[in-house]
């Protein structure tokens, strides 16, 4: 099985973000922690899941796949730094690339 050079990057990034970005979060007080944590989930997650998707699709084509291997990356680092509730944002993450995957598709790639 090859791997593509693409998808290896993206997903390194996602380590990145997904677990070395909240990790700042933990020498902070509660609140700015929350704060902070809240940040991550809403709109550094939720861009990285967007863009992603663009270079995905644009270079490996779409896969259903390339969906669960972001959510994998995901799912441990709510374990991990976040509340077990915020697992429900990984649906949210599937939406985003969806719709993502689906515009580059549709209006992008003519």
């Amino acid at each position: 099985m090859r791997i593509n050079k693409k998808l290896l990057i993206i997903l390194l990034i996602g380590l990145f973000i997904f677990y070395l970005i909240p990790y700042f979060a933990t020498n902070m007080n509660e609140v700015n922690a929350n704060n902070y944590a809240t940040f991550c989930i809403l709109f550094i997650n939720s861009t990285y899941v967007m863009i992603s998707s663009f270079i995905l699709t644009k270079y490996c084509k779409f896969r259903w796949y390339y969906i669960l291997l972001i959510i994998m990356l995901f799912i441990p680092s709510v374990i991990l730094y976040f509340n077990t509730i915020t697992i429900v944002y990984s649906l949210l993450y599937v939406i985003e690339y969806l719709i993502g995957s689906s515009l580059y598709i549709k209006y992008i790639n003519r």
